[in-house]
């Protein structure tokens, strides 16, 4: 590292002590009002919690088709089984019982099974969205500057010349 580099970090470090909240800046007129008028349109008309108990109502019906094949195919379990959608959009059976294996086969052979868990996945990922959103526009409404850091702070910057970036982890 040489001493422009040196100066370059100090710099950057200082910024990131020094910046004063947004509410100071006199630009913040700019930004806010054009995401709260977003969120305000859009938001009143989704209805959350009908897409919760339609969520909860597909799991139930799920687990019924699921013990009825497992029932059918003479299959029990005492062991956790952790099914979820990998690679190439197949389900992944993940478990220590000797019948995870047959399990698997049994699934591959019933698309409505396979259609039916990758249709929740689908709405499990929009109900989880739309807190998120919901989260994220109560923390643009909140007076005194104290916005939801658990949430915001997932926003990240990196800063290096042309590699520059921004990401939310």
């Amino acid at each position: 590292m040489n001493t422009n580099s040196e100066t370059h970090l100090a710099s950057m470090l200082h910024m990131q002590i020094g910046n004063d909240p947004i509410q100071d800046c006199p630009q913040k007129a700019a930004y806010q009002p054009r995401l709260h008028d977003m969120a305000e349109q859009f938001l009143p008309d989704v209805d959350r919690d009908y897409l919760e108990m339609r969520l909860n109502s597909m799991q139930e019906t799920f687990m019924a088709l699921l013990s009825q094949k497992m029932t059918t195919a003479n299959l029990s379990f005492t062991e956790r089984l952790h099914i979820f959608i990998g690679e190439g959009g197949r389900l992944i059976i993940e478990g220590s019982d000797s019948d995870t294996d047959k399990l698997g086969e049994l699934l591959s052979t019933c698309p409505e099974i396979q259609l039916h868990f990758y249709e929740m996945a689908a709405l499990a990922m929009l109900v989880h969205g739309l807190d998120i959103v919901c989260r994220a526009h109560a923390s643009l409404l909140q007076a005194g500057g104290n916005p939801d850091a658990g949430l915001l702070g997932r926003y990240h910057m990196c800063l290096k010349g042309s590699l520059s970036h921004f990401y939310v982890r």
